[in-house]
């Protein structure tokens, strides 16, 4: 018996259920932008807002997501 999943039926749409994009060094940090928080695992925005208008840096700051419009599918930039 394989542990492989069966084949996907057809396109498989990979942005459904996409509610996030991480920021990369081209944003800026919003006011409700959230920071990945020191367990790894919950995420937080910054509640004194100190980053908000700063341009990310990956290499300073911790990862940061950005939340998608509703209709955005997977490839749309805020």
């Amino acid at each position: 018996m394989s542990n492989e999943p069966p084949p996907a039926q057809g396109p498989v749409d990979v942005t459904v259920g996409r509610q996030y994009r991480l920021l990369t060094r081209a944003d800026r940090i919003d006011h409700d932008d959230e920071f990945l928080q020191e367990d790894c695992e919950t995420w937080q925005i910054d509640p004194l807002h100190i980053f908000a208008g700063m341009e990310y840096c990956p290499g300073v700051l911790r990862p940061a997501r950005r939340k998608l419009p509703p209709n955005a599918g997977g490839n749309a930039r805020e």
